[in-house]
């Protein structure tokens, strides 16, 4: 295999582990909170006061909570996290007004089948006219 399908493959096994891994976030603020230490640490040995080193470190060290998100991003798979939210709070609205929903299932219901047929025809059609052409 070559190099970069290894690296999407360890890219993609990576997303999906720290996908069903909720730990990653409390060991992110452990990393975090070492690097400023560190960096506090370094500052006070040149000098700075207890203050003025933590507000030095924090400045420098950039925003935690874009990193954060920025990790968040990188590290699972935004598409299937997205999708469960949608699911819980379609959940939530349906057992809030369940008129609702059934009412709304039963009119969305049988348009899927159809446009299942349509979609499996018109591709049947496009196949056999581009034979023709």
């Amino acid at each position: 295999m070559s190099s970069s399908l290894m690296d999407l493959l360890r890219m993609l096994v990576s997303r999906c582990t720290a996908f069903f891994r909720r730990r990653l976030d409390a060991d992110l603020d452990e990393e975090l909170r070492a690097h400023i230490d560190l960096a506090i640490a370094e500052n006070r040995k040149m000098g700075v006061s207890d203050s003025a080193a933590r507000t030095k470190a924090l400045v420098e060290f950039g925003g935690i909570t874009q990193i954060k998100e920025e990790y968040r991003r990188q590290r699972g798979l935004p598409f299937m996290e997205t999708l469960l939210q949608d699911l819980h709070y379609a959940r939530r609205q349906f057992v809030r007004s369940p008129g609702f929903a059934v009412s709304a299932i039963l009119t969305l219901a049988p348009a899927q089948p159809s446009s299942a047929l349509w979609r499996v025809w018109s591709w049947r059609l496009c196949l056999t006219h581009r034979r023709i052409a």
